[in-house]
């Protein structure tokens, strides 16, 4: 007697795509994007703390609200990718069995 087989990711149908390439790509421009973005935050902290009347201190505060804020959006974004991905991989065992 055959059973009916589950969809699983090895199967022929589950071809990998080229969408993959795309969202590697992506990640790595926002990863060289966000260090250009800390780099260039620092080379303008002179010119900032002269324009707005900083004292050394007060930079420290505004490089820390800058990393403060960078570090919370990371974990926020990935949590949401998480559960994303979760959601994604519970799909085909909502849908039942490939008939």
């Amino acid at each position: 007697m055959n059973r009916p087989r589950a969809h699983s990711a090895t199967s022929p149908s589950a071809a990998p795509t080229r969408a993959r390439y795309g969202v590697v790509g992506f990640a790595v421009a926002l990863a060289v994007i966000q260090y250009i973005d800390r780099v260039c935050i620092s080379q303008a902290a002179p010119f900032v703390s002269e324009d707005l009347g900083l004292s050394p201190r007060q930079m420290g505060y505004v490089f820390s609200a800058f990393t403060l804020a960078y570090e919370v959006w990371k974990i926020v974004g990935t949590y949401d990718a998480e559960m994303d991905a979760h959601a994604e991989a519970r799909r085909p065992l909502r849908q039942g069995p490939v008939r």
